[in-house]
């Protein structure tokens, strides 16, 4: 899982990969800013994702796997713990998700093409 979550978030436009939290800490970045923080290793492997905070609340409420971003802000992240909880195809669409999000916010000038 976690390999697909980097080949996805690599794949979209003007995504950098940078490990600024130490090794095995990887954040991806649009525009400078971040969208995903994806931690594969440790004692529970995990991805920091954006999300809309309506959507976010509705699917903590539906995944346990999903709790309030893990020193975040609780209201426009999310973690997810890598359980086998949630589709692979899910997960996928939360990475676009959260690019998306934060691509939408940039000012035009800096938005990939």
């Amino acid at each position: 899982m976690v390999h697909m979550i980097r080949e996805q978030a690599l794949a979209l436009p003007g995504v950098t990969e940078s490990e600024p939290f130490g090794p095995g800490h990887f954040v991806y970045k649009v525009g400078g800013k971040m969208f995903l923080l994806l931690s594969p290793s440790g004692e529970v492997a995990s991805m920091n994702f954006k999300v809309p905070p309506e959507a976010g609340a509705e699917e903590r409420a539906n995944h346990p796997s999903v709790t309030p971003g893990w020193h975040m802000n609780k209201r426009h992240w999310s973690t997810l713990r890598f359980d086998g909880r949630v589709p692979n195809a899910l997960v996928l669409g939360w990475v676009t998700r959260s690019y998306e999000l934060v691509v939408s916010v940039l000012p035009r000038n800096t938005r990939p093409a």
